[in-house]
C-alpha cells in the first residue's frame, strides 16, 4: 500500500444487528467494488469471503471472558452480580462481550478494517463502538461521498477521514507505508478529570455532532474560511478545500489545521503536530 487513506468513526447506537453489518459493507461496495472484504478473521478462525452474505459468520460472535473484580468499574458489578448472583463477592467477573471483526481485502483496494460493538458489555450496559477502515489511496473513488453514507448509517459522535502525509508516515521495510507511531488520528475518549473529549487531532475531513462542541464556534469557523457544511445532527469540517492537501502541501495543511484547532475549547487534542519538514523514513 504506497499512499492509504483511513476512516474512523465512533458511535454509541447499538451496531451488532446483522441488518446493520450487512448495510455497512452495501455502502462500501456500492463506493467501490474493491472494497469487498476477502476475509473476515476472528480469534483463530479465518473466513473466505466471496459475498456481504460471507461476512456473517464473523459478525457479532459472543465471547466471554474472565478479568479480576478489582479492574471492573462499579457500575458494571452490579449488572454482573445480579446476573450472576452465585459469583457475588468472588475475585473475577464473567464478561459477556461481542469480538471484533476484522476484515482484510487481501488484494484489492481495501487494505483492513475492524468494527467493534456497543452492545455486548454485560449484555445490557452500551460502550462506544464503531468502525475504522483503511484502504489504498485512489482519487478515482468517491471517498467524500463514501465518507457521508457511512456517517448516515453509523450514526457517530466524531468521524474522520484523513490521508496522512509523510511526517505523519512511515515506511517499512517492506516498503509498506504506515502511520508513524503516535500520529493515528483515529480513536477519542474523555478526559477524567476535565470531562473535555480527548483526540488526537484533526483529519482531512471531519464529522462533529452538534453535543461535542459549543454551537457558537461554527459561525466563527465559517467566517475563518474553513470548509464547514451542516449535515445530520451535526457538522461536516474540513482543514483545507482539497482533501489531498496533506500529499500536494503539508506544510500549509499543518499551518490552518493549528489554526482549526483554536476554536475547539471543549475538545483536548493529544497528539503533537508533526513537524511539516520531517522526512518519510
Amino acid at each position: 500500500m504506497n499512499r492509504f487513506i483511513s476512516l474512523s468513526l465512533e458511535t454509541m447506537i447499538d451496531n451488532s444487528s446483522w441488518e446493520f453489518g450487512r448495510r455497512l459493507f452495501e455502502i462500501m461496495i456500492e463506493a467501490d467494488p474493491r472494497l469487498m472484504p476477502l476475509e473476515v478473521k476472528r480469534k483463530k478462525m479465518r473466513y473466505a469471503c466471496k459475498s456481504i452474505a460471507d461476512i456473517e459468520h464473523g459478525w457479532a460472535v459472543p465471547l466471554k471472558r474472565t478479568v479480576p473484580r478489582r479492574d471492573v468499574k462499579d457500575s458494571y458489578l452490579k449488572i454482573h452480580d445480579k446476573k450472576y448472583p452465585k459469583r457475588t463477592g468472588g475475585d473475577t467477573v464473567q464478561l459477556d462481550e461481542l469480538d471484533i471483526c476484522n476484515f482484510y481485502g487481501v488484494k484489492d483496494i481495501l487494505d483492513r478494517g475492524c468494527v467493534s460493538y456497543t452492545s455486548g458489555y454485560y449484555s445490557t450496559d452500551p460502550k462506544k463502538g464503531g468502525v475504522t477502515l483503511n484502504a489504498s489511496y485512489d482519487p478515482a473513488v468517491e471517498w467524500q461521498a463514501l465518507f457521508r453514507q457511512l456517517c448516515a448509517h453509523i450514526q457517530p459522535f466524531w468521524a474522520t477521514m484523513h490521508i496522512p502525509g509523510n511526517p505523519e508516515t512511515e515506511v517499512d521495510k517492506h516498503g509498506v507505508r504506515n502511520w508513524r507511531w503516535g500520529y493515528d488520528i483515529g480513536g477519542s475518549g474523555r478526559s477524567a478529570k476535565t470531562g473535555k473529549l480527548r483526540i488526537p487531532n484533526l483529519a482531512c475531513l471531519n464529522f462533529i455532532r452538534d453535543d461535542m462542541e459549543d454551537p457558537a464556534v461554527w459561525p466563527q469557523i465559517e467566517a475563518a474560511g474553513f470548509p464547514v457544511k451542516r449535515y445530520l445532527d451535526g457538522h461536516l469540517l474540513k482543514v483545507t478545500p482539497d482533501l489531498d492537501a496533506t500529499l500536494t502541501d503539508f506544510p500549509r495543511f499543518s499551518e490552518k489545521r493549528v489554526s482549526l484547532k483554536s476554536f475547539f475549547p471543549s475538545i483536548s487534542f493529544y497528539g503533537n503536530e508533526p513537524s511539516p519538514t520531517a522526512p518519510s523514513l
